[in-house]
């Protein structure tokens, strides 16, 4: 809500389509992690039997996008993102859908109202509520291949006009985090009553 904020960020399909963005026809972005940081201690994510059948559904309806944190194996790399790391958000504000592991992905496609499919074991309490608030999110705990494939064709028979109003909803519900953190910082220490703000309406 902070970089994301429509304030902050306008999409450039210029700057996506140099980046990786089908030409014509429909995108999907996935990403993957390496489970590496302290919090992913213990926890591992898609194996590639998983991934190959994530790719095959999704290629049947568009271009595959794969951003991953580790080295894909060969039969994957022809789908790696090819473009420049700081692009993605005009990239994945393209796509049709997001589908991975990483719950910071998933949460910035839906502030920018693009589906999301966050499919990892652990979980996150701000994707729980864009699922439940606003339905912008889909948070997979089990990773079976037969519920992803469900949420991925529940997720492709809703429309782009669906998920741009229930983003229109996360926005109006919110506030805009850079403007608050900036009055914090320029008022400061005067009393933080004088910002107007509601976090619900």
């Amino acid at each position: 809500m902070s970089y994301l904020h429509p304030k902050r960020f306008t999409p450039d399909r210029d700057i996506a389509l140099a980046n990786g963005l089908a030409t014509e026809g429909d995108t999907f972005f996935l990403r993957l992690v390496s489970w590496q940081a302290n919090h992913d201690i213990g926890e591992k994510g898609w194996n590639d039997e998983l991934l190959g059948n994530v790719i095959n559904k999704l290629a049947a309806h568009g271009k595959v996008l794969i951003s991953s944190e580790a080295a894909l194996s060969d039969r994957f790399k022809s789908y790696a993102y090819p473009g420049k790391v700081r692009e993605v958000p005009h990239v994945m504000a393209f796509c049709l859908a997001f589908i991975g592991e990483s719950a910071t992905m998933a949460s910035e496609c839906a502030v920018l109202g693009v589906p999301a499919i966050y499919a990892a074991r652990t979980g996150r309490g701000y994707t729980n509520e864009q699922e439940s608030r606003y339905g912008l999110v889909k948070n997979l705990r089990q990773l079976s291949w037969n519920r992803l494939a469900e949420m991925i064709d529940d997720t492709l028979q809703q429309s782009r006009e669906q998920w741009q109003q229930r983003r229109q909803q996360l926005l109006s519900e919110t506030i805009d985090v850079a403007e608050f953190v900036t009055h914090c910082i320029e008022t400061f220490p005067g009393p933080l009553q004088a910002y107007q703000y509601s976090l619900t309406k």
